[in-house]
């Protein structure tokens, strides 16, 4: 399920740091952080290792949003 997490977080930052760049830093944090809401009711729910994988996966898509998150930081703290 790590593994999962990671592999999925490597594969979509550069997605959603493209994404963020066209759709905007705020409206992209705030959907990834619905994601990772959802994601983490998934685990939560998973009746099967297979299904815990899974959401894991999302989760790691949704986390993709780091970057996006320290760029905003910057944006908002004066050098």
């Amino acid at each position: 399920a790590v593994s999962a997490f990671s592999a999925a977080s490597v594969v979509f930052t550069p997605i959603v740091v493209k994404i963020s760049g066209k759709a905007g830093r705020q409206k992209t944090l705030r959907a990834c952080l619905l994601g990772c809401v959802f994601a983490q009711l998934l685990i939560a729910r998973s009746p099967t290792p297979g299904g815990v994988v899974l959401a894991r996966a999302i989760a790691g898509i949704f986390a993709a949003s780091v970057p996006v998150a320290q760029a905003a930081v910057t944006d908002l703290v004066p050098s």
